[in-house]
């Protein structure tokens, strides 16, 4: 490899129609007019199926490109390929869990077909608690950027996490849950730190903490939108309709990671997905789920 990003052969036939058409316009004398390199946006989920999904199993991964390969010596390893994680459909949504319940064992979610700049649109509706994420320009070994909806005791949510690409933490606050006198999780409130060894790393923008826990509906759905572009990518977050992060990671300095080497690893497309952790009771409870629906994607 040279280190060059090339374009996807569905951007170069953008860029040619563009070309062509303002070349049309310009030989017969007429106004030029930008060529729309917009798409319609498609839906990813029929709401009956996993049509157009695959699930796979969520094995060790090394922690950056170039680190020391993570393969069947791994404790873990035998262990995450034993399952997927369970994949359904319920009441028109997605369904997300550990399988079986309380195993510990994760896995993966991922659509067929890849996208390189697009905005995605889903509603999500985590349990408490559990650790998952939209994950976008992903490998099949799920490396590339996680969009964290870690619904569980010092968990962040609508930042980025880089999984196997340096493992940077860019989320500026994190949440525990209220509970009420019946021991019952009721709502978010702030915590100091996250889970785990983090020193986490700054975005180019985060709403005020005031603004998501008004934003945030605890225990009903909430309408995630995630925008992707740039070789190197610019990620926009909502949540309801609210901004909540852009980060650029053209300009992330995080240690173990590397933009050029992380590009050339995951790709200029890559799978969107959703995961099921591994782990025990606080990064998934038994019984537990994650649960999407209304998945659409605008590929720009």
């Amino acid at each position: 490899m040279n280190g060059k990003i090339y374009p996807s052969r569905r951007k170069f036939l953008q860029s040619c129609s563009a070309a062509s058409l303002a070349s049309l316009a310009s030989g017969a004398g007429g106004k030029v007019e930008a060529a729309k390199t917009t798409q319609t946006p498609v839906s990813l989920f029929d709401g009956k199926t996993l049509k157009g999904w695959h699930s796979a199993s969520r094995v060790p991964t090394a922690k950056y490109p170039g680190a020391k390969t993570v393969g069947k010596q791994h404790p873990n390893y035998q262990k995450a390929l034993s399952s997927k994680g369970k994949w359904e459909v319920v009441d028109g949504a997605i369904v997300g869990g550990q399988d079986p319940p309380g195993s510990g064992i994760g896995g993966w979610l991922f659509t067929d077909q890849k996208y390189a700049d697009f905005e995605l649109t889903v509603d999500a509706k985590p349990d408490w608690s559990i650790d998952t994420g939209i994950y976008i320009r992903t490998t099949e070994l799920g490396q590339g950027f996680q969009i964290l909806i870690d619904h569980r005791k010092q968990g962040g949510i609508g930042f980025v996490f880089g999984k196997g690409i340096g493992g940077f933490l860019a989320c500026p606050y994190f949440f525990s849950a209220k509970f009420n006198d019946q021991g019952k999780p009721i709502a978010l409130q702030q915590e100091k730190k996250p889970l785990g060894k983090f020193d986490p790393i700054p975005v180019n923008y985060a709403a005020p903490v005031e603004t998501f826990l008004k934003t945030w509906k605890f225990g009903d759905w909430n309408r995630f939108k995630v925008r992707c572009e740039g070789n190197y990518p610019k990620i926009t977050t909502w949540i309801n309709g609210v901004k909540i992060c852009k980060f650029d990671t053209a300009t992330l300095q995080a240690p173990n990671y590397d933009s050029e080497k992380t590009a050339q690893l995951l790709g200029r497309e890559g799978l969107i997905g959703f995961e099921v952790h591994s782990g025990d009771q606080n990064r998934w409870a038994t019984g537990a789920v994650s649960r999407w629906k209304n998945i659409e994607v605008r590929e720009l």
